[in-house]
């Protein structure tokens, strides 16, 4: 891909950035690749390392134009997920691009073959001249805020009142742009934000530019509606607004509104630029399908190819504002921002006896964290009067310093990239003690606790231990001379 031209991006899989530039791509591409909590992971079982189709299957299609496009979109589409969704490619950037090549020619040779679900048209589109309304079948509540633990265990207590042992579902706010996907039999069709929560504004072709987003599902229910946060990676937000403080453009306040501005564009082209991502996490209408609680249709929905929110569930109220408390102490150590934690009841039943107010769902809270708070230097207040007449002040601050993070980079072996031996190398334990912390609850994958001593780690995954620090696998990759995979991770200090 590194050849390629489409409307101004170099590489489709780097967003226009040489290979050696790209650095880690877990933290950007992923925007929140914060891997599958606990509960999360256990039905998560996507082949990852394998593609669909081998170069002999896709040969015996090639006779036949549309069966050899249908071939290729599936292959392209698999390996765009296993790279944007899952940060686990199974094939090089080169032959990543020969497949796209090789489609974008068969394409422009039969041009009856496009279909909008094409992986070829997920950059450009049409320039929109206005956004249409749309209303949402389901409606986009908005979540009841929380500020303090008074509100926190008011809040619990209440569901309980209803409900003695209730399953809680804890997640993380991610600051950004919520909308709606709509998929028909399997397809991609259309894509709207939020709006007043019953109408939107549809925004399809500029939600198809963000590579994380499946356009056909493996399942094909009739009618399928997602709910998620379309975000801008912080280091996306930072590079951006270097670039054009070198252009002498304008700043970028925060990555919220940026991610805002840039799904709203009237040229899918700019937003495509902007190399958005999103996080699925809430199943809004599945024609077919019937659930009994919210964590499988999130499990459901990662089966589908979908970047989900990370979650966990607990019981315990103590537990649940732990859990708060926990994410609210790393929330910078995400790859994007949030502003707090949603706390769900689990039971979809339960959900329908509680119902909702005018205003929120009774069985959903949003604890919000404080914002963070820095001391700067007023350096000068410029009056500046426009051509209207309008004086306005500009006040110049001295920039706040970020401390960048210490770390020190530990190499290992392991049989399997699995947990316990992840966690046995990283923090020099016994593979037995480390499989006895986490089943004790003291390890946590990407800032979820996980019990599961055979949960599968991958590059860009970060782990802690209670009361011995923490820290990010940067490669799994490589053999030893006895068969072992070398683990190379950071701990940071």
């Amino acid at each position: 891909m590194a050849n390629e031209q489409v409307d101004g991006q170099m590489n489709d899989r780097t967003n226009g950035r040489p290979i050696d530039e790209a650095g880690d791509l877990a933290s950007e591409q992923a925007g929140g690749q914060v891997g599958n909590s606990a509960t999360s992971q256990a039905n998560d079982q996507v082949v990852e390392q394998q593609s669909l189709l081998s170069g002999e299957a896709l040969a015996e299609v090639t006779g036949d134009p549309a069966a050899r496009i249908e071939a290729l979109r599936r292959e392209i589409e698999h390996n765009s997920y296993l790279y944007y969704a899952k940060d686990a490619p199974a094939i090089s950037d080169a032959a990543f691009d020969s497949l796209m090549h090789e489609l974008r020619a068969l394409e422009a040779a039969h041009p009856e073959l496009i279909d909008p679900s094409s992986p070829t048209q997920r950059v450009g589109g049409p320039t929109l001249s206005e956004f249409a309304p749309v209303e949402h079948p389901v409606p986009l509540e908005s979540l009841q805020d929380v500020f303090n633990g008074g509100e926190v265990e008011e809040f619990l207590e209440r569901v309980a009142g209803t409900f003695p042992d209730a399953e809680y579902s804890v997640e993380p706010k991610v600051d950004g742009l919520s909308v709606a996907l709509e998929y028909r039999d399997g397809v991609f069709v259309r894509g709207a934000t939020r709006g007043d929560g019953r109408v939107g504004e549809d925004v399809t072709e500029n939600l198809r530019t963000i590579r994380s987003i499946p356009m056909t599902l493996p399942e094909k229910l009739p009618r399928l509606i997602v709910r998620g946060e379309v975000y801008m990676a912080r280091s996306v937000f930072e590079e951006i607004n270097a670039r054009r403080e070198l252009e002498g453009k304008p700043l970028m306040a925060n990555p919220r509104n940026a991610a805002a501005g840039s799904l709203r564009q009237l040229d899918p082209g700019i937003a495509a630029k902007r190399r958005l991502d999103i996080l699925v996490f809430n199943l809004q209408l599945a024609e077919g399908a019937e659930f009994q609680t919210h964590s499988e249709t999130l499990d459901y929905l990662r089966n589908l190819k979908f970047k989900v929110i990370p979650y966990t569930l607990c019981r315990d109220m103590d537990k649940a504002e732990q859990l708060i408390a926990e994410l609210g102490e790393t929330r910078y150590d995400l790859p994007y921002d949030i502003d707090g934690a949603v706390m769900k009841l689990n039971s979809l039943a339960g959900r329908a006896r509680l119902g909702s107010t005018a205003k929120f769902p009774r069985w959903a809270a949003a604890f919000k964290y404080p914002p963070e708070v820095k001391e700067t230097v007023l350096e000068d207040i410029v009056v500046q009067v426009g051509r209207t007449g309008v004086k306005a002040a500009a006040v110049e601050l001295t920039a706040v310093p970020v401390p960048e993070r210490k770390v020190r980079p530990v190499t290992f072996t392991v049989q399997s990239a699995r947990l316990d031996a992840v966690v046995s190398g990283m923090f020099r334990l016994s593979r037995t003690s480390a499989a006895a912390q986490i089943r004790a609850g003291a390890v946590h994958l990407n800032y979820a606790e996980c019990l599961r001593p055979d949960a599968p780690v991958a590059p860009g995954d970060v782990l802690s231990l209670r009361g011995a620090g923490k820290g990010s696998v940067t490669e799994v990759g490589g053999m030893s001379r006895k068969g072992r995979q070398f683990v190379t991770a950071e701990l940071w200090q």
